[in-house]
């Protein structure tokens, strides 16, 4: 959910667009802002891909612009008993420059 914060009252309520889209399946875990304030950026941890949104203050909505594979080409998945798990480095940087 999106939601406006209303500084005087201090209250949530939904945005005029309270949701944003990601491929089915992705399983979108984390959400940061880039300093600017105008694009967002989301881990999918299920598909191991990252998606980077346009942020529209005014009115809350998030646009996808990007999705990019967050593993090295030719990392394998391994199959679990839970599921997949990918062969994913959390100290390898991952340098998004959004589409303007």
């Amino acid at each position: 959910m999106i939601y406006q914060f209303d500084s005087k009252s201090g209250k949530l309520s939904p945005a005029r667009q309270p949701w944003a889209a990601v491929k089915a399946g992705a399983g979108p875990r984390h959400l940061t802002f880039h300093p600017n304030g105008l694009h967002a950026y989301v881990i999918n941890e299920l598909d191991a891909t990252v998606s980077a949104f346009e942020f529209d203050p005014a009115s809350g909505a998030l646009k996808e612009l990007q999705n990019l594979p967050n593993v090295a080409r030719g990392l394998q998945r391994r199959k679990y008993q839970c599921g997949y798990s990918y062969n994913a480095r959390r100290e390898v940087p991952l340098l998004l420059k959004p589409r303007l």
